[in-house]
């Protein structure tokens, strides 16, 4: 891991979903590299199928790629069939595109269906991987209020090392609703790699935090659907204010 400075004090994973994309994926390594900071990135297949070379980018560049998956669907709602085929057609392409052997997954949401989805990982030597601090970048908000809520929770476990979750495209629908493009997670990452506070790299090891784990029939209302009910609330309150 590297830092601003030589005194940092508390291990940050810097972690990235829903890449690669050919303009924001360049604008976070563009940031990262300003104080040569590694991080993982957890690609969408179809998305890297599209845009191998940055693939080939992020890898030039010592960063580690991962599985997130080929399409960003819930585990909640895919066969066990679906599941093995989904993440067997990513870790296919990774391979063509001569990324190094996968060690980790993160899948959509974080979402692990019950039986099926560890059962999927432990048979593709996979360490399923949450985050222990969400940005929550894809809901739109500003630099500035997901630095203060990111340094906040950091300083809840000072020395304790932190896994940070972000996005490096708003390619999946819930995001092109709140977001036209990674600007605001670009300027975090800038604010966030400048603290000398902090050490950054990529993840070492899986974790199950933010992951939730329940059978495909029957589980509680997806991550997704309360990310849109927190945009329409935020919304109307906005409307109010202005009244």
């Amino acid at each position: 891991m590297s830092s601003a400075a030589g005194d940092a004090t508390q291990a940050v994973a810097l972690s990235f979903d829903d890449g690669p994309h050919p303009e924001g994926t360049r604008r976070i390594l563009e940031a990262l590299a300003v104080h040569d900071v590694k991080a993982t990135f957890f690609v969408w297949g179809a998305q890297a199928q599209a845009h191998p070379d940055v693939v080939s980018e992020t890898l030039a560049e010592g960063h580690s790629v991962q599985p997130h998956c080929w399409e960003h669907t819930s585990h909640f709602q895919m066969s066990a069939a679906a599941i093995g085929a989904d993440i067997d057609a990513v870790l296919a392409l990774l391979r063509e595109l001569g990324v190094p052997t996968p060690q980790f997954w993160r899948t959509p949401w974080g979402h692990l269906q019950s039986g099926v989805t560890r059962a999927a990982a432990e048979q593709r030597a996979l360490a399923l991987t949450g985050w222990t601090i969400d940005s929550t970048d894809y809901a739109g908000n500003s630099a500035s209020e997901m630095h203060a809520n990111v340094t906040q929770e950091l300083e809840r476990g000072p020395g304790e090392p932190a896994t940070l979750l972000m996005h490096d495209s708003n390619l999946e629908p819930i995001q092109r609703r709140s977001r036209s493009d990674v600007g605001e997670t670009v300027e975090l990452v800038r604010r966030l790699t400048a603290d000398r506070r902090y050490v950054f790299g990529p993840l070492l090891s899986g974790l199950d935090d933010g992951l939730e784990e329940h059978p495909r029939s029957g589980p509680p209302p997806p991550l997704a659907r309360r990310v849109l009910r927190r945009l329409k609330r935020d919304a109307l309150a906005a409307r109010r204010r202005r009244h």
